[in-house]
């Protein structure tokens, strides 16, 4: 039972992570995309 409940919380954790990894990438690919706007 232990072991699952570290497995879980190590799980939500690394969804997280990724979550946000996501986010970030997102953020910048739009933020380019603002660049590219104002330059031209």
């Amino acid at each position: 039972v232990f072991k699952l409940e570290c497995l879980k919380i190590k799980h939500k954790a690394n969804h997280f992570a990724l979550r946000a990894k996501l986010s970030i990438k997102a953020t910048q690919q739009a933020y380019a995309e603002l660049q590219k706007l104002k330059a031209a």
